[in-house]
């Protein structure tokens, strides 16, 4: 709000900064309303929560105050900010973590607490956080400065910084007390019982500690709180009584339900022991140890990597023999995710790219934000793309769009050319404006191409790879979900490449 853009800018931001708070505070009344339901006890795990409620509240009501233009204009780079966040972020995330860490620990441990330390770090911790960050907020509004190190007498500060000081130091120790308490419970605490807070919910029918496999067999749930209907579960799950209990077939396996009636759908192979996430996750983080260190060298060469692991990790999924039904207990017999049309990858597929074209329209925004508003947009020079790369991306998008639609011979030789088309329409804009860094509009449209090229590349691999999968004989690429998962990439590459095309070349054609 401080940075001088125009008002209608300023009314869009700050209606829609005000308009946060309301699913917040949908999610507040809700919790309100689940505990007003029950028979909350106050246990450390609740008290926890109880704090959370609190300092969250409170850190909204502070958003709504600095998501005000004339208030934030007062209040910005001052310590009222500084207190929000940490009110929004300890309260929202910290608090909560920490419910969660002492209503799990003796799960995950197989102990019960051995000493009180988590109660006494509770109340040094929430008094603390707010003798800290509520004193803060009075701070900021007096004018103090955030990022300062020191200030000169007289300020009016001295007092609240002294208590505030002194509160940070109490939370401290509360924090310590908390590792303190983790670290014994985990070492020298009293074996507990299986389900310490007779909890009716299925992490506890789980043993204690829990097994690498969690469950022996999976439970048929009808209730909220199956452990309240069955409290003999555990050990009957255990006994293999649920659903896949015979592991005859001798690998890791679920089953996928429909998300409404949660009715048994199909069944989920998982992978079995390989090195290969280890691997891939160390390639990847040469990839971006590359760009921090700027050694640009091995960012193409750890990309390349991060491929192929990936290429042959899902190479090594799947088989190339039709099972059919597979019974998995209690009558209902299903077919594994490879053989159906829908398997969790395509799932999967559509809520990524459901986020990713949230991430591809707040580019758009930025680029015609900056159209309507910046001066001297577009530059003297600007992208002036002609009637052949309009031609291009049109028979481009027509071929890339049609060619997954076909049988897998014909369509790969329609999506080769169609790709190649929108890619050589992206290209021949960005060398209208060869140099990202001489005005935000060339850096804009070379984000925008970039992006475009980039899903076109995988839509591209994805492609060909299932077209190899299923002259290998694969079962998904051939009966199963896997050629529609790489058509629903290839859909969303030609839409988002157009939509880029047609952006980039805009200011030109209408000029």
């Amino acid at each position: 709000f401080t940075t001088g853009i125009p008002h209608m800018g300023l009314a869009f931001f700050s209606a829609a900064s005000t308009l946060v708070a309301v699913p917040t505070a949908v999610q507040i009344f809700a919790w309100i309303g689940t505990l007003s339901k029950g028979r909350p006890s106050l246990h450390l795990p609740m008290l926890w929560l109880l704090a959370f409620f609190a300092t969250f509240v409170i850190g909204g009501l502070t958003g709504v105050m600095v998501a005000i233009v004339p208030f934030d204009w007062q209040a910005h780079d001052t310590y009222f900010i500084v207190a929000h966040l940490h009110y929004v972020l300890v309260g929202g995330f910290v608090f909560p973590m920490l419910a969660a860490l002492y209503y799990w620990m003796p799960h995950l441990t197989g102990r019960k607490t051995y000493f009180n330390l988590g109660n006494t770090a509770f109340w040094l911790i929430v008094p603390g956080f707010h003798g800290t960050f509520l004193l803060l907020h009075w701070a900021g509004l007096l004018g103090m400065r955030r990022r300062i190190d020191t200030y000169e007498s007289g300020q009016g500060w001295e007092a609240i910084n002294l208590i505030a000081s002194i509160s940070g130091f109490v939370m401290s120790i509360g924090f310590a007390l908390v590792l303190i308490d983790v670290v014994i419970n985990a070492a020298v605490a009293i074996r507990g019982s299986r389900d310490p807070w007779k909890a009716g919910t299925l992490e506890w029918a789980m043993p204690t500690p829990s097994a690498p496999y969690n469950f022996a067999s999976l439970p048929q749930v009808t209730s909220r709180e199956p452990l309240y209907d069955a409290p003999d579960l555990p050990v009957r799950l255990a006994r293999g009584e649920g659903y896949l209990g015979d592991p005859s077939r001798g690998r890791r396996e679920t089953i996928s339900v429909e998300i409404a009636t949660g009715a048994p759908r199909y069944i989920t192979v998982f992978p079995g022991n390989t090195f290969l996430p280890m691997l891939m996750s160390a390639v990847t983080g040469l990839f971006f140890l590359g760009m921090l260190l700027k050694t640009y060298w091995l960012v193409p060469i750890s990309a390349t990597g991060v491929i192929c692991c990936a290429l042959y990790w899902a190479w090594s999924l799947g088989g190339t023999t039709r099972e059919g039904a597979l019974p998995v207990g209690h009558g209902p017999e299903l077919l594994t995710a490879g053989e159906v049309a829908d398997p969790p990858g395509w799932w999967g597929s559509i809520f990524l790219l459901l986020a990713n074209g949230t991430f591809f329209g707040s580019l758009l925004f930025g680029y015609v934000f900056l159209w309507t508003i910046a001066p001297n947009w577009p530059p003297p020079r600007y992208a002036e793309p002609g009637l052949d790369v309009a031609i291009a991306a049109l028979a481009g998008a027509g071929l890339a769009a049609l060619g997954p639609r076909l049988r897998p011979g014909v369509g790969l030789l329609l999506l080769l050319p169609g790709v190649g088309g929108l890619a050589w329409a992206g290209i021949r804009i960005l060398t209208g404006v060869p140099d990202p860094t001489a005005h935000a509009y060339d850096a804009t449209l070379w984000v925008l191409m970039g992006y475009a090229l980039l899903h076109l590349a995988v839509a591209l691999v994805m492609a060909l790879f299932v077209a190899a999968r299923g002259r290998a004989g694969h079962v998904g690429a051939i009966i199963g979900g896997e050629p529609r998962i790489a058509r629903l990439w290839s859909d969303y590459a030609v839409l988002v490449s157009g939509i880029a095309v047609l952006a980039a070349a805009l200011p030109g054609w209408l000029t």
